[in-house]
């Protein structure tokens, strides 16, 4: 299951992004470069939810199969935390 620890790793980094680009969209514009600033917000607004709930979804699946996942715990708790406040930004 190292490509679910990979996707996982590359969930946490658009999660990372989602949250940067929550402090963009509610406080001044703080980061000086455009192309920067436009990285991070297709990152974090448009393909960190998607991403997120998919691997969420196989994350479960893995986990009730009773197969070994092969993701720390900390990076999937982090990333459905993560899940949770996606849910409530963009659903509610």
């Amino acid at each position: 299951m190292r490509w679910l620890l990979f996707i996982s790793r590359v969930v946490l980094l658009c999660n990372v992004c989602f949250a940067l680009t929550m402090a963009i969209r509610y406080s001044h514009n703080f980061i000086q470069s455009e192309a920067l600033n436009h990285y991070i917000i297709i990152l974090g607004f448009i393909i960190a939810f998607p991403l997120n709930f998919i691997v969420n979804i196989l994350l479960l699946v893995t986990m009730f199969s009773k197969k070994d996942i092969g993701v720390p715990s900390w990076l999937s708790i982090t990333n459905f935390i993560f899940l949770i406040a996606q849910m409530i930004i963009f659903l509610i």
